[in-house]
């Protein structure tokens, strides 16, 4: 019988090994490196939800324990991470250039006034395809407008899915 573990002490864990700090504004995927990194810390929280479910059943769905605890995918960590930082360099509340990005066209379906134009290079280089605004525009663009309109970071991130 394995010990009960407080999901806390788990979730805090999870978030120190997970290696979010790379997911700032110049975040690169280095390929199949990054990919087979990236599912041995998915493991590590899948691991993690059995631990805290105390549910070791061989059919037992971890995907299901993953979201009765409410805990994200790494990929969902990430990329509300990045919208995140979007956030802070469109108010101004970190020192990133915003002289490139160009606003978006007003006869679009603009849904909040923060909408970008998504910037297209022609580069075959994976690095800029995956770097911070080519990849974080698009997502940002999505947003409902009272997500992207809040008042601080933390109603921000508590509009984030």
């Amino acid at each position: 019988m394995q010990p009960q573990i407080a999901p806390e002490t788990v979730q805090r864990g999870r978030i120190l090994c997970s290696g979010e700090v790379n997911g700032g504004v110049w975040f690169c995927r280095l390929g199949s490196t990054h990919i087979k990194e990236k599912d041995k810390v998915e493991r590590v929280n899948r691991r993690a939800a059995k631990m805290v479910s105390n549910d070791y059943g061989r059919h037992s769905s971890v995907t299901s324990m993953l979201t009765r605890l409410g805990w994200a995918t790494l990929e969902q960590r990430r990329e509300n991470q990045r919208l995140t930082m979007m956030y802070k360099v469109v108010h101004g509340l970190v020192a990133v250039p915003t002289t490139h990005l160009t606003a978006a066209d007003s006869r679009t379906r603009a849904n909040h006034s923060f909408k970008f134009r998504t910037i297209y290079i022609s580069c075959n280089s994976t690095p800029y395809k995956y770097s911070f605004f080519p990849r974080t525009i698009p997502s940002w663009n999505l947003l409902p407008a009272e997500t992207a309109e809040a008042t601080s970071v933390d109603a921000f991130k508590h509009r984030l899915p």
